[in-house]
C-alpha cells in the first residue's frame, strides 16, 4: 500500500472524536467525510452474513458497512471526494 492509504478513527460519543476530526480536517491532504455511525448498524447486522470466519462473508459485511452507510449519509459515496 502507498502512503495515501485510508485511516479510520472510531470513538464513543463524547470522547473527543469531533475535536480530533476538526484538527485533522485542517490538514490540506486529509478529507474528513461526515460521521456515519456505521459500527452499530454493522454490529447489529453481523448475524445476517453467516460465519464471519469466512472471507466472503466478511467482505459482504464490509461492503454493506461502506456502501449503505455512505448512501444514507448526505448522498456521500466512497468514490466521491467530499460531502459538500
Amino acid at each position: 500500500m502507498g502512503a495515501d492509504r485510508p485511516i479510520f478513527i472510531l470513538g464513543c460519543p463524547r470522547s473527543g472524536t469531533t475535536l480530533l476530526q476538526l484538527m485533522l480536517h485542517a490538514h490540506p491532504r486529509i478529507a474528513i467525510p461526515p460521521e456515519t455511525r456505521f459500527v452499530l448498524t454493522s454490529y447489529e447486522a453481523r448475524n445476517t452474513f453467516g460465519d464471519l470466519r469466512r472471507e466472503p462473508n466478511r467482505m459482504a459485511l464490509a461492503n454493506r458497512a461502506t456502501t449503505s452507510t455512505y448512501r444514507r449519509c448526505c448522498g456521500y459515496s466512497p468514490t466521491r471526494r467530499s460531502c459538500t
